[in-house]
């Protein structure tokens, strides 16, 4: 889908989740703007799994408010997707997530790796991904980044 198309279906999708969630997070996307949106093509619903996690698992487990950005920008021949959120880590929510009663299982992340592995080997396509755990600088967790690289088509 156009990539104009996938970032307002996003923008729809984050006010709606702060909105729900009492504008407990903001958001903010950002496109380089060289990148013509409107040809460049990108696989739909690739990206919101990963800031549909940011929210659940890193902004909602916060006391105070946090913030989640979306950045998009060229990188030579990819189109470089971050994904960034000030929430409070993977470390401390698997630990949450231990010791929650709550046995529901997060799919989103395991049906994007399958997609994606399903684009490279019918299209040839390799996106790949990059998990970061990011720190503050007293060393406490300071959120997550999460890279997609895809090749401009």
């Amino acid at each position: 889908v156009p990539l104009a198309d996938e970032l307002q279906a996003l923008r729809l999708y984050l006010e709606l989740e702060a909105s729900r969630f009492d504008d407990k997070f903001s958001f903010h996307i950002q496109v380089d703007p060289s990148i013509e949106t409107k040809t460049t093509m990108i696989p739909p619903m690739l990206i919101q799994p990963y800031l549909e996690n940011a929210i659940w698992h890193g902004l909602m487990q916060k006391s105070e408010g946090g913030e989640l950005v979306l950045r998009i920008a060229r990188d030579g021949q990819l189109l470089r997707i971050e994904v960034e959120d000030d929430g409070i880590g993977r470390a401390k929510a698997a630990e949450l997530k231990s010791r929650s009663a709550l046995k529901k299982r997060s799919m989103g992340m395991s049906i994007t790796q399958q997609r994606l592995a399903m684009i490279q080997k019918q299209q040839g396509i390799r996106c790949d991904v990059r998990v970061e755990d990011l720190v503050l600088p007293d060393g406490e967790p300071g959120g997550t980044r999460i890279t997609l690289m895809i090749p401009l088509v």
